[in-house]
């Protein structure tokens, strides 16, 4: 029992200094707000995506 325990503790301390690192990464490439790239991006991706539906080319799996 103590070595789930240990694992569990291990896992979550690995989790947590993951979770700060890709923040951080986040934060320091995109800003927050976001930048006018990444507003720009979301804006193309959007309006990609909308011509597959109109299209009838994007499926979603259930």
């Amino acid at each position: 029992m103590n070595e789930i325990l240990i694992i569990s503790a291990l896992f979550l301390v690995c989790g947590l200094l993951l979770g700060i690192f890709i923040a951080k990464t986040i934060l320091k490439d995109i800003g927050i707000p976001p930048d006018e790239r990444a507003l720009e991006l979301d804006k193309l991706t959007a309006l990609r995506t909308l011509e597959l539906i109109m299209q009838g080319r994007c499926e979603v799996s259930p």
